[in-house]
């Protein structure tokens, strides 16, 4: 694109009220950096430039209006946390989760597009810059549930351990079981269930009946009527459990490693995609615009003139403030090339004010690609300068 920061200076764009539409346009964008590009931007003066950002919206809106499963929810911004991968962090579960939503929400914006290449020439030669990352997928998808958790099949190594975790702990529960149900113990026992303290199975025991079950206290209660033992008998199965627990935490560790590694590989193409996502859901987000607001693309030329035809008449028909919503008139502008000048006059309150907003917010919008609320033939050309000096300041 080629953008010109001198058609109209900031304090242009703000009297025109050019900032609250791009305050529209980021609110119907799905993530952070799009919104970004909708806050910041800005017209251009190509003609060539704006007649492709028209086309643009004018197939996000196609795109909008003829499918129904376009779900963008699973995009967010995994920028930052592709680059920790790429200088060798290992991601944790819930971040390796958040990638893979990512991308395969960016495949399924993909196929979507891929879907109506003939009819959206522009977006479908975006959306082939969108890898898939398959492989990546599958193996993110299979080591890890929805929560981030690592899965039992991760790893051989990791069923191993969990499955010999769980006959540890099945033997453990039924020990500390047998010592809480031993008739001898009913007044010994605080509250018979198996706790935990320090990654050790303890059973309550009351205080003053200490010496009753001999073991080690692992804690006590805030009260001090409650201790939380761990009987000798079940400490060499207790030790096992620890041993099982450290060497899962390891091989969790070992497979989240590697996954985070596998996005460090791929960073470049991922980078490369949240790029293309990034811009296509701007161009989605002007769609969405055009539909709030029922925008058309102005025409650039006059009826049956070629491409290289001179600067066209301006010609706004019905045209609308597009923040007005509801409460707008509508209105028919024209200005003559050949008489650049059109006076505007009336009594206060009348609309002039509103008039001249409504022909430099648009002409503004038409060349940062927006579609505007007006209908067909209107025709704007594409202005090198846009310039405001509007004395009364009224929102």
């Amino acid at each position: 694109l080629i953008v010109s920061s001198h058609i109209a200076n900031p304090r242009d764009l703000d009297s025109l009220d050019f900032n609250e539409i791009r305050i529209k346009v980021s609110e119907l964008s799905t993530f952070e950096p799009s919104r970004t590009l909708a806050l910041n931007m800005s017209p251009v003066s190509d003609r060539d430039s704006v007649e492709m950002l028209q086309k643009e919206t004018s197939e996000a809106r196609s795109l909008l209006i003829g499918t129904k499963n376009l779900d963008q929810t699973g995009i967010v911004d995994i920028s930052d946390l592709v680059t920790k991968a790429t200088l060798g962090e290992t991601l944790s579960g819930n971040h390796l989760v958040t990638i893979m939503q990512s991308l395969k929400a960016h495949a399924s914006l993909r196929n979507e597009i891929m879907g109506t290449e003939q009819q959206l020439p522009i977006l479908s030669t975006m959306a082939k810059n969108i890898f898939s990352f398959r492989d990546l997928q599958i193996s993110l998808a299979s080591a890890l549930n929805k929560h981030g958790e690592v899965v039992d099949h991760a790893s051989q190594k990791l069923t191993t351990i969990r499955d010999e975790l769980k006959g540890n702990q099945n033997l453990l529960s039924e020990s500390l079981q047998r010592i809480i149900n031993d008739p001898k113990n009913t007044n010994v026992i605080q509250d018979q269930i198996i706790s935990t303290r320090n990654d050790r199975l303890v059973i309550q025991v009351k205080s003053q009946m200490r010496d009753m079950i001999p073991g080690l206290v692992q804690d006590i209660s805030n009260s001090g009527a409650t201790l939380f033992v761990e009987p000798f008998e079940t400490v060499v199965l207790g030790n096992k459990r620890i041993e099982l627990i450290t060497l899962e935490r390891n091989e969790i560790q070992r497979v989240l490693s590697d996954l985070s590694r596998s996005v460090g590989e791929a960073a470049n193409n991922i980078k490369c995609t949240v790029k293309v996502v990034t811009y296509l859901d701007f161009v989605l987000a002007r769609g969405r615009y055009s539909n709030t607001v029922n925008g058309i693309a102005p025409l650039m030329r006059e009826h049956g003139k070629d491409k290289e035809a001179p600067m066209p008449n301006l010609n706004l028909v019905k045209a609308r403030h597009p923040l007005l919503g509801e409460t707008a008139i509508s209105q028919d502008i024209y200005v003559r090339k050949e008489v650049p000048v059109l006076l505007i006059s009336g009594p206060n309150t009348g609309g002039k004010t509103v008039t001249l907003k409504t022909i430099g917010l648009l002409a503004l919008m038409h060349q940062c690609g927006l579609h505007i609320p007006a209908e067909y033939p209107s025709c704007l050309p594409v202005y090198s300068g846009i310039y405001s000096e509007i004395g009364d300041h009224q929102n």
